[in-house]
């Protein structure tokens, strides 16, 4: 794996961490502490559904162009 690519992906998952965190902190003004936690898990259920949802589309279409 090259260098920069490896430094790319450090970088991707530092700035998901900070547009994480600050998702907490802004929904921790906004809301009580109960309110901000429920909103950070149904947010991370939301993320990896759409994840989970994208890969199994692209692993659909590849097979599709394979076959055909």
């Amino acid at each position: 794996m090259p260098l920069r690519s490896l430094l790319l992906t450090q970088y991707r998952c530092s700035m998901s961490f900070t547009f994480h965190v600050s998702i907490y902190r802004v929904a921790i003004k906004v809301n009580s502490d109960s309110q901000a936690i429920f909103f950070m898990a149904s947010y991370g259920g939301i993320s990896n559904f759409f994840a989970r949802n994208v890969y199994l589309t692209t692993r659909k279409y590849d097979t599709e162009t394979s076959v055909s």
